[in-house]
């Protein structure tokens, strides 16, 4: 009995003394991450008895590494993409075949997709982070002549809105120290790879739970995509107006995250948009919606190594 009411004794005073979420920067260090992503995209016209849906995967791996810190905090990190694999089963706005390509395969040299990516992948790009996480400058990131629909999709894994998914970003805007049940709000804009551009995406983040003996705060979101949209190409064979605007019927995030606060980085993370937009065509009302999940996960460097490296985790079209 008296183990249990120390027990809950030091459990109550470390909700009650809160905790600092603000990310750390200590130069040297390096941390690992490996990001999964699911995007669902359908479209339906009123007069056409055809639905279509095009989904595209893609699998990713970076590392952050601090190569120096300041005195006023101010950390340079360099953010490197080591692998990524991009697959669909079907075709995508302006995207004439299907995607599928995978850095880490010899074969995908040959890829439409492979001269885009092959300018990013495993090129360091260099940001300056401020002690609470956000993002000052970054530079180094390459251009290429090409300005295709393949370029275009490549950027967008490397664009300022994919900076805005980096993990020691979740945090930004946290109260410190900060208590459970603290909420705080972040405001930014978002382009969707497949349709959807100039969107204004709001989340509230809460601290749900602190757990000390890990060390580890379990952080949740919701929130709500709003402003006017712009529709991108085609898909398959439904005419999609590029550059007309779209009329968001109703769009939500959602998430789940757990945060070392010990260290100042996120060990994992679990995240959900869902878009529903519509434009007037010749063909009627046109339906657009967007479903995507996306996890990241820190993990070692060993285990990174390996999989960054073996052909075994290269997605195969159909098989994820």
């Amino acid at each position: 009995m008296i183990t249990a009411v120390v027990a809950v004794g030091f459990v109550s005073s470390a909700q009650a003394a809160g905790v600092n979420l603000a990310p750390r920067f200590e130069a040297g260090t390096v941390a690992y991450y490996v990001s999964e992503s699911i995007i669902r995209h359908e479209v339906s016209a009123d007069l056409l008895d055809s639905d279509e849906t095009v989904t595209l995967k893609s699998d990713t791996g970076m590392s952050l590494r601090v190569a120096a810190v300041d005195s006023n905090g101010v950390a340079e990190v360099i953010w490197t993409q080591h692998y990524v694999a991009v697959t669909g089963n079907g075709t995508i706005p302006g995207i004439p075949s299907a995607v599928d390509y995978d850095s880490r395969l010899p074969a995908s040299a040959t890829s439409p997709l492979g001269f885009a990516f092959t300018h990013w992948v495993g090129k360091p790009i260099t940001l300056r982070v401020d002690r609470d996480g956000n993002v000052l400058s970054f530079g180094g990131l390459p251009d290429i002549p090409a300005n295709d629909p393949y370029a275009q999709l490549a950027k967008s894994f490397f664009s300022r809105a994919a900076f805005e998914q980096l993990p020691f970003l979740i945090t930004v805007g946290a109260p410190n120290p900060a208590n459970v049940r603290d909420t705080w709000t972040r405001k930014h804009q978002i382009d969707l790879p497949m349709g959807g551009m100039g969107l204004i995406i709001r989340r509230e983040f809460r601290l749900d739970r602190l757990r000390p003996r890990r060390r580890s705060a379990r952080l949740s979101m919701q929130g709500s995509i709003t402003g006017a949209a712009l529709a991108q190409g085609r898909v398959g064979g439904m005419p999609m107006p590029a550059g007309v605007p779209l009329a968001v019927e109703s769009g939500a995030v959602a998430g789940r995250f757990e945060w070392d606060y010990a260290n100042g980085r996120l060990l994992t993370g679990e995240s959900r948009l869902d878009l529903v937009t519509h434009i007037e065509t010749r063909v009627g009302k046109m339906t657009l919606g967007q479903h995507l999940t996306g996890s990241i996960t820190h993990i070692s460097a060993e285990k990174f190594e390996r999989r960054a490296r073996s052909r075994l985790t290269a997605p195969k079209r159909g098989s994820r």
